[in-house]
């Protein structure tokens, strides 16, 4: 029994300290009675009346001189028993979830993985050697400017195809596009492109001259060089500075391969 202060009932309600009393004054009694009845009479006389509340303890009674049937329903409490005395209870159902908690702070950069392995090497990329492929469109931008060093001081523009023309190229299809220039007498109206946009039909050069400034005292056209193979690499045109004024030109141009 634990050594705590606790409430006792007997089996008529009867609390545990008038119980330990009586038995207290029943063995009191007894030995009283056998030595000097005057006590024995005196201890018949005492009630719970003259017990203090709460001055019994465990101590104050015999083991095994308490039941189950003395102890009033409800009044114990878990505190009163030793551990181990309870039985454990069956387990409660599970709890519904809680709420979902904040994210948690971005973490710190992880290190750098190893280095990959190295890739395939690519493909060989378009030589000036190579044929240009039938259907490919070629083009090129071209600027110059200058000033007359002397009278008949002709002005020779050259260009060279990023590959090779499947076939030589010929001052009939190398030709200047429709432009409005009168020095430019070659103009070509199957060359439909722009300035913007430079197109040629397969097999022709196509040149969109944008400015042509005091170059005009000389017919302009489209020509070729005279060995073949310059012919399926290279193409130009030649002008005339009209006099001692700086002058200037430029323009884009296409071409197709056949």
């Amino acid at each position: 029994m634990s050594p705590h202060s606790i409430t006792l009932r007997g089996p008529k309600g009867e609390s545990m300290r008038r119980i330990a009393f009586r038995a207290l004054t029943a063995l009191t009694a007894a030995f009283l009675l056998l030595t000097n009845p005057v006590v024995a009479e005196a201890a018949r006389q005492i009630t719970g009346a003259q017990v203090k509340n709460e001055s019994l303890t465990g101590a104050d009674v015999r083991n095994g001189t308490l039941t189950g049937l003395d102890v009033a329903d409800r009044s114990l409490r878990a505190a009163d028993f030793r551990p181990g005395d309870l039985p454990r209870g069956p387990a409660g159902p599970a709890g519904a979830a809680g709420p979902a908690g904040p994210a948690g702070a971005p973490g710190a950069a992880g290190p750098a993985g190893p280095a990959g392995p190295a890739g395939a090497a690519g493909a060989r990329g378009a030589s000036a050697w190579d044929t240009i492929p039938s259907g490919t469109t070629v083009r090129g931008y071209f600027f110059d400017e200058g000033v007359r060093a002397a009278a008949n001081d002709f002005v020779t523009a050259n260009f060279n195809l990023p590959g090779q023309a499947p076939s030589p190229l010929s001052s009939a299809n190398v030709n200047f596009a429709p432009d409005g220039f009168p020095a430019t007498i070659d103009d070509d109206p199957t060359c439909t492109g722009t300035f913007d946009a430079p197109t040629a039909p397969a097999g022709k050069v196509c040149l969109y001259l944008a400015n042509l400034t005091n170059l005009g005292a000389f017919a302009i056209a489209g020509d070729t060089w005279a060995a073949p193979s310059a012919r399926s690499r290279a193409f130009y045109f030649t002008a005339l500075a009209s006099d001692d004024s700086p002058w200037s030109y430029y323009g884009v141009w296409a071409y197709t391969a056949p």
